[in-house]
């Protein structure tokens, strides 16, 4: 081996040392952000299911999403801020119980 080749190694192993740590960060957060998506979703159900005994049954629940029409997708030319603006205000406004 002559001089020539020791930056070269070097480089490789600084090379091989920073995919490790990205690798390793990149696996960590993944599994932390499945632990918590997964969390929030056995809380989510807990929630329904509660609000469901509470509200008497499926009837209830099953009568609010048959209500919900498909939305069409926006026209080509539609300015898709003012799109987005109309769905989210449809969906705020179907969230919010009917007695309140």
């Amino acid at each position: 081996m002559n001089n020539e080749d020791l930056p070269r190694i070097k480089r490789m192993d600084v090379l091989q040392l920073l995919l490790n740590v990205i690798g390793i960060t990149g696996v960590t957060s993944l599994s932390l952000i499945c632990y918590l998506v997964k969390r929030d979703n056995l809380a989510l159900a807990t929630e329904v299911r509660l609000l469901r005994e509470r509200q008497g049954g499926d009837a209830t629940i099953a009568a609010q999403s048959s209500s919900v029409r498909p939305v069409k997708p926006p026209a080509k030319d539609e300015d898709i801020s003012r799109y987005v603006a109309q769905r989210s205000r449809r969906w705020a406004a179907l969230s919010v119980p009917a007695g309140n």
